[in-house]
C-alpha cells in the first residue's frame, strides 16, 4: 500500500522539470488521492443509506481523479489539470442540483485549486469566472426550485459543511506545508552558496599568494643565478667552476621553496590525506643529510645526530620527509659558517619528540609568532643571503598536524633556535 501511495504521489514527476513545476505535480496527485479517499467513504455511506445513484455518481468521481493521476503518469499534465477542475465543477453542481445538501460551497473552495494548478493568467481568469458563474446558478436554483431527485436529510447537509471545511483545511494545510518545505530549501541552498563563496574566497586568496611568491620570491634568486650563468664566457674555467657550487645550493634552495610552494597550495585548495605508517626516524633522516651535505660542506657546519635505530613513530613517510627536510634547511640556512646542527629523537609518554637545534642567528619573539600566520607571511634571508619564500612553516605546521602531530619553536636572539617536532608513536 505503501508503495502505491508513493507512486500515486510522485506520478508524472521528472527530476528535469522546474521545480514549481514538480510542485504542482504533487500537489495534485495528494489532492487526488485524499478526493479518492473522500469519495470511497461517500460510496459506501450512500450505498448503505439508499442512495444509490449519488453512490454511483461518486464512482464516476472516483475514476475520474485516478484518471488524472494517470494522465500525469504519461506527461499529459494539462489535460489532467483540466479534467481535474472540469470534474469537481460537474460533480459539485449534479449533486448540488439533483439533492440540495449544499455541497455547491465546494465550487468556491475550488477556486484555490484552479490558481495552485494554473500559471498561465487567462486560464485562471476563465476557469475562475466559469467556476463563479455555476456556484451563482446553482444557488440561485437551489434555492428557487425542489431537488431534481430527492433532499438529503439535514445531517447529511452538515456532513457537506464538514466536508468542505476539511478540504479547505487540507487545503491550507498543504499551502503550509509547501510554503516550510521551499523556505527550508531555500535556506540550505543559502547556506551552500555561503560554504561555496567562501571556499572560492579561499582559493582566490590562495592563487593570488602563489602568483605573489612565483612572481616575487622565486624570481629573484632565479634571475641572479641567470647572471651568473651569462658571465660564463668571461670568467675562467676554474673560477666558473668554484661559483657552480654555489649556483647548486641556490638551486636546491629554490627548488625547495617551489615544492613548498606547490605542497601548501594543494593543501589549501584540495586537501591532502595522510597514509600514516610505522617509520624509522633513521630512514628518513639519513637520506637528508646526504642530500644537505654539500650545503653543510661549504658553511663548514658541523651535523650531529643523536637518533637511535630504534626510534620509530607513526606518519606519513612522505610528510615526514618534506617536514624534516624543511626545519633541517632552515636550520643550515639561518646557521653561520662554522655553526652546528644538531638533531635529537626523544621517546615521550605517548609522542617522540624529534628536535633539530642550531647555533644560528635565532628569533625574536615577535617575528616567532608571525612564522605560522599567513596573513603575516614574511621572509628574511640565511646568514649567506640563502633565499626562501616563507611557507616552509606552513607546510610543516599543516602537515604536522594532518598526522596528529604538532611543531613548537624555541629561540633566542644570537644563540640559535629548536624546532620541536611532535608525532605519535607507533
Amino acid at each position: 500500500m505503501k508503495k502505491f501511495i508513493r507512486a500515486a504521489l510522485n506520478a508524472g514527476v521528472q527530476p528535469s522539470q522546474p521545480i514549481a513545476e514538480q510542485k504542482q505535480v504533487k500537489s495534485l496527485n495528494k489532492g487526488c488521492l485524499v478526493a479518492v479517499l473522500l469519495a470511497f467513504l461517500l460510496v459506501i455511506l450512500n450505498g448503505c443509506t439508499g442512495y444509490y445513484i449519488l453512490a454511483a455518481t461518486y464512482l464516476v468521481s472516483i475514476a475520474c481523479t485516478l484518471g488524472v493521476i494517470a494522465l500525469q503518469r504519461y506527461g499529459y499534465y494539462i489535460t489532467a489539470r483540466y479534467l481535474a477542475v472540469l470534474e469537481s465543477m460537474a460533480l459539485f453542481t449534479f449533486v448540488a442540483v439533483a439533492y440540495h445538501n449544499r455541497v455547491e460551497l465546494l465550487l468556491l473552495f475550488n477556486i484555490l485549486t484552479i490558481v495552485l494548478l494554473f500559471d498561465n493568467p487567462w486560464e485562471r481568469y476563465s476557469l475562475g469566472v466559469l467556476n463563479v458563474a455555476l456556484f451563482t446558478c446553482t444557488r440561485l436554483y437551489v434555492d428557487t426550485h425542489p431537488p431534481l431527485i430527492s433532499e438529503l436529510p439535514f445531517l447529511r447537509e452538515i456532513f457537506s459543511y464538514v466536508v468542505a471545511g476539511t478540504f479547505l483545511g487540507l487545503i491550507i494545510a498543504n499551502y503550509k506545508k509547501e510554503q516550510r518545505h521551499n523556505r527550508e530549501l531555500l535556506e540550505r541552498a543559502n547556506r551552500k552558496l555561503a560554504g561555496k563563496a567562501e571556499t572560492l574566497k579561499n582559493l582566490n586568496e590562495v592563487k593570488e599568494k602563489v602568483l605573489s611568491i612565483l612572481s616575487h620570491d622565486l624570481r629573484q634568486p632565479l634571475a641572479s643565478m641567470k647572471s651568473l650563468v651569462a658571465l660564463s664566457d668571461d670568467v675562467e674555467r676554474k673560477l666558473f667552476r668554484s661559483f657552480t657550487k654555489k649556483v647548486e645550493g641556490h638551486l636546491d634552495n629554490v627548488l625547495l621553496s617551489l615544492e613548498n610552494t606547490m605542497h601548501w597550495a594543494y593543501f589549501q585548495m584540495k586537501g591532502i590525506k595522510a597514509a600514516p605508517v610505522a617509520c624509522k626516524v633513521n630512514d628518513t633522516l639519513l637520506p637528508l643529510k646526504m642530500q644537505f651535505q654539500e650545503s653543510l660542506k661549504e658553511k663548514e657546519i658541523t651535523l650531529l645526530i643523536y637518533v637511535s635505530e630504534d626510534a620509530v613513530l607513526y606518519a606519513d613517510p612522505e610528510h615526514f620527509c618534506i617536514i624534516l627536510r624543511n626545519l633541517l634547511s632552515n636550520a643550515v640556512k639561518y646557521t653561520p659558517r662554522g655553526g652546528i646542527v644538531s638533531i635529537a629523537a626523544r621517546r615521550r609518554l605517548d609522542y617522540m619528540e624529534v628536535a633539530i637545534t642550531d647555533t644560528g642567528m635565532g628569533i625574536d619573539n615577535m617575528l616567532m609568532k608571525r612564522l605560522f600566520d599567513l596573513e603575516l607571511h614574511f621572509t628574511c634571508f640565511g646568514t649567506e643571503n640563502e633565499h626562501g619564500v616563507g611557507l616552509g612553516l606552513l607546510v610543516v605546521k599543516e602537515l604536522a598536524e594532518l598526522n596528529n602531530g604538532s611543531v613548537e619553536l624555541a629561540s633566542e636572539v644570537g644563540k640559535g633556535t629548536t624546532a620541536l617536532l611532535n608525532l605519535p608513536l607507533c
